[in-house]
């Protein structure tokens, strides 16, 4: 039997998750692998469903796939864990009957994907995406139609954690335009490139969940295991905000 805080604790420890290595299309709670995001209209694209090649608006329907044929949706890049099935399911769990994500493969020039000195209620160290001048990051976007963009601003606590990042993606579908937003991190990043997201020229090393949480622990002049600092975070909210709101302030990285 696994405790309900070790599960916790596993899936604090889990971000920014498990995700399939090319361009995918979530719908309604199932993940189908793009195999051809080269035509110029989106209903013409290509998923490998049971075994075999289908367009995606014999998929999803004609109705739904004219929805981003119109443009109608925000671009977004995932920089952490909005690329992962697993966190997107969680976040549209009430409407997992009807939702439409495609999350495509791009490259960010003069960005890294780090992580930021924040505390996610459930108990994860967050990703920002930053400037760099001559680094680059292979990442995901995610196209969000209207309620899907409304639901996912509201999960990244928009205007408090994080804002709005103008970026210009590299290597994008021919019929998605090249400017899309990030969630940046309002409190800035620690100096760890999340692992997971390829970098050239990266400024920092590479490191897990286990690394952030225990340059956070130090951050905040704690003596304790990152065991510990989870644990206590998972079980005790308020203890969790408070800790968040000092790594935020902290302004001793190097």
């Amino acid at each position: 039997m696994i405790s309900d805080q070790n599960l916790r604790m596993q899936w604090a420890l889990a971000y920014p998750f498990a995700r399939p290595q090319s361009s995918f299309l979530f719908v309604d709670g199932h993940t189908l692998l793009l195999t051809d995001t080269g035509a110029e209209r989106f209903g013409d694209w290509r998923a490998h469903y049971r075994n075999q090649e289908a367009k995606v608006r014999d998929l999803i329907g004609e109705e739904r796939a004219k929805v981003f044929e119109r443009g109608d949706y925000h671009a977004v890049v995932a920089v952490g864990s909005n690329a992962a099935p697993v966190q997107l399911r969680r976040k549209y769990q009430s409407r997992l009957d009807n939702v439409v994500v495609p999350v495509l493969r791009v490259t960010l020039p003069d960005h890294i994907i780090a992580f930021g000195k924040h505390l996610a209620a459930y108990g994860s160290i967050g990703a920002t995406i930053a400037e760099h001048e001559g680094a680059s990051v292979k990442a995901y976007a995610t196209l969000l139609g209207p309620d899907e963009f409304e639901v996912m601003n509201g999960t990244e606590n928009l205007g408090e954690t994080y804002d709005h990042h103008d970026v210009t993606v590299a290597d994008a579908p021919a019929c998605v335009p090249a400017g899309m937003v990030a969630y940046r991190s309002l409190a800035g990043h620690m100096p760890l490139l999340v692992e997971g997201f390829e970098h050239e020229h990266g400024p920092h090393p590479y490191g897990g969940q286990w690394e952030a949480q225990q340059m956070a622990i130090d951050a905040l002049g704690l003596h304790m295991s990152v065991d510990q600092f989870l644990a206590e975070n998972v079980a005790d909210p308020e203890m969790a905000k408070e800790r968040d709101r000092r790594l935020a302030a902290f302004s001793g990285f190097a």
